[in-house]
């Protein structure tokens, strides 16, 4: 996650707080052959690309990974993530 922080230090979006809530997730996920990485949000526009990475990239790879408890996948859908990560 240091790379994240190093990009966003120069950009301004205030990574800690979507760095705390993916490390939550990889908590969750349990299995570091899983974990979701840094680089989905490795982009200097990431204030306007998170929406869409987190529901077209993220949403997708939990409901395939949680098949089979959709309560886990309700939890991280952007709309239950969102006040957690931006400002």
């Amino acid at each position: 996650m240091d790379s994240l922080r190093r990009l966003h230090q120069e950009t301004g979006f205030p990574i800690e707080k979507l760095i705390n809530q993916i490390e939550q997730l990889n908590h969750q996920i349990g299995d570091p052959h899983y974990l979701v990485g840094h680089s989905f949000f490795m982009h200097p526009d990431l204030v306007n690309r998170l929406p869409a990475i987190w529901r077209f990239e993220i949403e997708p790879y939990l409901e395939e990974f949680f098949f089979d408890q959709p309560d886990r996948v309700e939890a991280w859908r952007w709309k239950n993530v969102e006040g957690k990560v931006v400002v």
